[in-house]
């Protein structure tokens, strides 16, 4: 038999399904304790995932493999000859081949040591018996080759010596020392000794820079014939005034289609407007001059009805007080001197526009001659970069080299070339994978909460019941079975 509670509790228990945020959030939070209960186990073994995972670090050197005296083959950056990519990728392959042959793992593995490879696999070895002595010392030797990589890019002159090893100091001491017994080994095939001549690093050193002095001579070569100081500022300096002049000659054209517009505008108008027109002025005064008059002719009063005859011939009857005369139209004047003014604005227009076409000819012309030139500029550019890293790369493995055969400076020379390697991985990406667990835990132990949130019959509380029905609630029972 169920209690009262479940009674009062069952004809509400549909309303957490139509709950808002706010008792959903409510609900959640009544579920805390079985979220954090479900976070931690997730996160614990997700941790202990990435913990126990292995993120090893990874050292890397790069080297400039120039060819031996006596192969026929000189050191090419950018276009080379005939056959010249060929014989280059072969004597990569050749060297990584040296690189990662078993004579030159081998004597890494002796000169680093078991102990600093793999700790754990030393201390099997020596408490095992010859045989498993004898078997364990080829699985080091195996796992050492494992982590090891040389590579280099199609066309490329330069090896890149990668190692991986959980330790970060384990991987800079075995790529120092993989290093250096590669460069012996070179130099054993090369019959390069110390007595024999020079150092092939120097020989590298020497032909990257003799190399890197024509790059910088045909660069110059280049900028001065076209009196430049920066071909790629150049090139943005002109494509900017061309763009400039674009605008302005567009400008400049619709000026001119509307001056033109204009000068037709005014021509129809002079073409129907009459260059002369009847004008009306007032009449001059008339006035007789000083001095003796002369006698009158015929009978008196005579002459002043001709000179009254006449007067009524010139007089326009339509105007009172004015004269009537032929001349220049007002009109047709100023539509001429706008015509004029028009003809002079249209002439500087069309000035101005030829003086743009003439500089837009000129720019595109130097553009034309600046793109030219960019191509061979671009490849010997990135060809000087290149060769300077380059050197400066060889110039820091010949002085580790150098150093190297000093036994009283062998561990100044180990830091000096170390510091000189790049090393990444590690302990970023276990913060990675922890953080990811994290993050993870939290969703999957959040949604559970949810899902338990929105599947639970009821309401959170007393105060959520009075917001759903508007109903004010006295008291909560609790649910018992009897």
């Amino acid at each position: 038999m169920t209690g009262p509670a479940s009674g009062i509790e069952e004809p509400f228990s549909h309303l957490r399904r139509g709950g808002g945020g706010l008792e959903l959030l409510l609900q959640v939070w009544r579920s805390k304790w079985l979220i954090l209960l479900i976070f931690m186990p997730f996160f614990v073994v997700s941790a202990a995932i990435v913990m126990t995972t292995p993120s090893p670090y990874v050292a890397q050197v790069s080297l400039l493999i120039a060819p031996e005296p006596g192969r026929g083959y000189d050191l090419v950056v950018g276009a080379g000859g005939a056959g010249a990519v060929v014989a280059q990728e072969d004597i990569l392959r050749a060297e990584r081949d040296l690189a990662l042959s078993e004579g030159v793992i081998a004597a890494l593995k002796e000169a680093v040591g078991v102990g600093r490879l793999d700790p754990g696999l030393a201390t099997r070895i020596l408490a095992s018996n010859d045989q498993a002595k004898a078997l364990l010392e080829r699985r080091a030797l195996e796992d050492l080759a494992r982590s090891l990589s040389a590579d280099a890019g199609e066309g490329s002159s330069v090896l890149r010596l990668r190692v991986r090893h959980a330790d970060r100091g384990a991987a800079r001491d075995i790529l120092v020392a993989w290093l250096k017994a590669y460069l012996a080994a070179r130099d054993g095939a090369l019959g390069m000794t110390e007595a024999g001549g020079a150092s092939v690093l120097v020989e590298q050193r020497r032909a990257v820079e003799g190399r890197l002095k024509e790059v910088e001579g045909a660069l110059a070569s280049i900028l001065s014939e076209r009196g430049l100081s920066d071909l790629v500022a150049e090139r943005e300096r002109l494509q900017a005034l061309g763009v400039s002049l674009a605008r302005e000659r567009s400008v400049v054209e619709a000026d001119i289609r509307q001056e033109e517009a204009r000068a037709a505008a005014l021509a129809r108008q002079m073409g129907a407007t009459p260059p002369t027109a009847e004008l009306f002025s007032d009449a001059p005064v008339v006035t007789a001059p000083a001095g003796p008059s002369e006698p009158p002719v015929g009978p008196a009063g005579g002459d002043l009805e001709a000179r009254v005859s006449r007067l009524e011939q010139v007089l326009v009857s339509r105007s009172s007080g004015a004269v009537r005369r032929t001349g220049p139209n007002p009109l047709y004047q100023d539509m001429a001197k706008d015509a004029s003014r028009t003809r002079q604005t249209l002439a500087a227009l069309r000035a101005r526009a030829e003086d743009i076409a003439r500089q837009t000819r000129a720019i595109e012309a130097r553009l034309a001659d600046v793109a030219a030139a960019a191509p061979d500029y671009e490849v010997l550019a990135r060809d000087r970069d290149a060769l300077r890293r380059t050197a400066d790369e060889l110039a820091s493995v010949e002085e580790a080299r150098r150093a190297s055969r000093d036994v009283s400076a062998r561990q100044a020379d180990r830091q000096a070339t170390s510091d000189r390697i790049r090393l990444s991985g590690g302990g970023a990406s276990r913060r990675r994978g922890l953080m990811i667990g994290a993050i993870l835990s939290a969703i999957v132990a959040f949604g559970t909460g949810i899902v338990i949130a929105c599947f639970r019959p009821g309401l959170p509380s007393a105060g959520a019941l009075t917001r759903r029905t508007g109903l004010p609630v006295i008291g909560a029972l609790s649910e018992r079975r009897s």
